[in-house]
């Protein structure tokens, strides 16, 4: 019976390949306008050091979404779930100030 499995059934690491992928790439393409209005946000508030982490962690998820093919699923589940740790953190968000 297991012999006659469908060659258009995906395995679950597929699966989950393929939802970390979009993930990190929605993740990244958001993260670039968030960091561009952090620093935008000079103007009113002055430099914050959380504006150089949005900067860092925008550079880092860019390169981790440029070579997500390259990079093994436990090392981008770990970049996914680490930033939706950081996030809630005092003064990562925009509104924080």
């Amino acid at each position: 019976m297991a012999d006659n499995v469908d060659e258009s059934t995906q395995t679950v690491e597929e699966v989950r390949t393929k939802l970390v992928n979009g993930v990190l790439l929605v993740l990244a393409f958001l993260m670039v306008p968030t960091a561009t209005l952090s620093w935008l946000r000079i103007y009113t508030v002055g430099f914050q050091p959380i504006m150089v982490l949005h900067t860092v962690v925008a550079a880092v998820l860019c390169i981790a979404a440029a070579s997500r093919h390259r990079m093994s699923l436990r090392t981008k589940s770990w970049m996914v779930l680490g930033l939706f740790y950081l996030l809630p953190s005092p003064g990562f968000s925009l509104s924080a100030s």
